[in-house]
């Protein structure tokens, strides 16, 4: 059985009780956390995914231009990664603009990720390539 996890952001400790007794039979783990927190973690879980994927399907447009037959090689890793990237445009407008303040953060953070991998393949940095996917892995062990 999938367990659901439910996030309960409330100040009212009588109103999260009666949620938990209400949704207790779905079996969920409950998290309490501040709307702030929720919202950091969302940007970083979701929000930043959904840009990233999409960020990845639109930087594709020029080369599908040229060659319109890279649809039918694109493999396992584009299309993992990329599944995402075909998301409701006002959903995620909605979703983003309501969480900018957060999204932004995440956002700002990956740009350092992409910009110290342009910089090691600038310099044709090898150890810091291995270290930026070796640092990747340990921490994607993590989920």
């Amino acid at each position: 059985m999938k367990v659901h996890h439910i996030f309960l952001i409330s100040n009212q400790p009588t109103a999260v009780q009666k949620v938990k007794e209400i949704l207790q039979p779905l079996q969920a783990k409950f998290t309490e956390i501040s709307a702030v927190e929720h919202d950091q973690m969302m940007a970083q879980l979701s929000d930043l995914p959904h840009v990233v994927a999409a960020a990845l399907v639109n930087s594709s447009e020029d080369m599908l231009e040229q060659e319109p037959e890279l649809p039918h090689y694109a493999a396992g890793g584009f299309k993992d990664t990329t599944r995402i990237g075909g998301a409701d445009p006002q959903m995620w407008t909605d979703v983003l603009l309501t969480n900018r303040p957060a999204t932004l953060a995440a956002l700002k953070n990956y740009q350092v990720q992409i910009q110290t991998m342009i910089n090691n393949l600038e310099n044709g940095d090898e150890a810091g390539i291995k270290a930026f996917f070796t640092a990747s892995k340990a921490t994607r062990a993590k989920f």
